[in-house]
């Protein structure tokens, strides 16, 4: 078994959430909220085409959300579930899924709208919303079934942003960033809980340089969303 996977993000999504307390909890109870993506520049060729569609899903990580735990208790329920029966962002690795809706491209920034991503969560890849691969007609909806449809109201707390008591902590390289030159040339780390935030120095807004993302199979982290 493959003992570490590395990831480089490929942006950040902007929202106008900066805690997540109070957020969406999937798209559906996101209407109208609008953000964009600021996609590395050196991504700019693959975004060719992407206009054409209406909708994209986004794959993220969620970079606040610490530990994990195989039962969890959703947000739309109060019973503790297995965290593969959910959509719980604290997950073995933490890797998050949305689809949004695409009003704009200018560049390297896309406009998004119905977003309930929190804001500089780093992107891992986006792909085309295809309604002929995507859509399915289910025969069983699960827990989710009678509950669902409460997503549009519920909203999100700090559940899931730091380990409960009994949980696993990640430890070593899990989910952490690796260390790459400032814009100054010097060597810098970006922190765990705001990876794209100014160097020590102050250069910057951010480190457009989108540090690489470790993660160990079993031992990941997640984010607030």
């Amino acid at each position: 078994m493959i003992d570490e996977i590395v990831f480089k993000p490929i942006g950040i999504i902007r929202s106008p959430f900066s805690d997540v307390e109070g957020m969406p909890i999937q798209p559906m109870g996101a209407k109208g909220v609008k953000g964009s993506i600021e996609l590395d520049p050196d991504m700019e060729p693959g975004i060719k085409d992407l206009d054409g569609f209406s909708h994209i899903i986004l794959i993220y990580h969620f970079h606040l959300s610490k530990g994990y735990s195989l039962h969890v208790i959703p947000f739309l329920d109060k019973t503790p579930k297995g965290v593969f029966a959910t959509r719980v962002p604290r997950r073995p690795n933490g890797i998050g899924l949305s689809v949004v809706k695409l009003t704009g491209i200018h560049g390297t920034t896309l406009e998004i709208e119905e977003v309930d991503v929190l804001d500089k969560t780093p992107l891992l890849d986006l792909k085309p919303f295809v309604p002929q691969f995507d859509n399915r007609e289910v025969q069983k909806g699960g827990w989710f079934a009678t509950r669902a449809q409460n997503a549009t109201e519920v909203r999100a707390d700090k559940r899931f942003v730091k380990p409960a008591s009994g949980e696993t902590e990640p430890t070593g390289n899990a989910a952490s960033f690796a260390c790459l030159e400032g814009p100054s040339g010097r060597q810098t780390r970006s922190s765990f809980v705001e990876p794209l935030t100014p160097d020590s120095n102050g250069n910057g807004e951010a480190h457009r340089e989108f540090p690489l993302l470790r993660t160990r199979q079993g031992k990941g982290r997640g984010a607030g969303d």
